[in-house]
């Protein structure tokens, strides 16, 4: 029986062993199964902090690939405090929503991605304090796509009763997600 379970572990290990990460190309809505966030998270600072900013700010940074998950391809994005006041806020992952977004030809913004269900894993959930002084900043992340359709893509990101959008990007996604 245990050489089994060593044939068997053996065999996963050698077909998972050499694969490369890869950017989403699905024609089914994405449904997020971990947070945005890292809660081992850590705080940076921006020394250059530009004087026409004056708000939180989050950033797509798409030069940036990171992993998500299991052999699923990422994408950096920093949601930056600009203003000139301290982010003081205690959050579980359930208060940390991000989701991908995509216009369609009539330039609509609707969501490619789902957040995690409320009832996730209700049971203990942990409250982490965040506080983000004048240009701190948090690395967040969240599935790449890749696809044939040319799309304009953003990221909505829900902290708790706080929205903010991202920049825009042009990106790929397989066009049935337009459905």
């Amino acid at each position: 029986m245990t050489k089994f379970f060593v044939t068997i572990l053996t065999m996963i290990s050698m077909a998972t062993f050499g694969q490369q990460f890869e950017c989403l190309d699905s024609t089914n809505k994405f449904e997020h199964f971990k947070p945005p966030v890292d809660f081992r998270f850590k705080v940076f600072t921006n020394s250059t902090i530009p004087s026409e900013q004056s708000r939180l700010t989050l950033e797509i940074i798409p030069e940036e690939r990171v992993k998500y998950d299991y052999l699923i391809d990422g994408i950096r994005l920093n949601l930056t405090n600009w203003s000139d006041s301290t982010i003081r806020t205690k959050v579980s992952f359930l208060d940390i929503i991000l989701i991908c977004q995509v216009s369609n030809d009539d330039e609509e913004w609707f969501n490619i991605e789902s957040s995690l269900p409320e009832s996730y894993c209700s049971y203990g959930i942990e409250y982490f304090e965040i506080t983000l002084n004048k240009g701190d900043f948090l690395k967040l992340k969240a599935p790449c796509y890749k696809g044939q359709k040319k799309v304009n893509m953003r990221y909505e990101l829900r902290l708790k009763d706080i929205i903010v959008y991202s920049n825009e990007i042009e990106s790929y996604i397989n066009s049935e997600l337009l459905n």
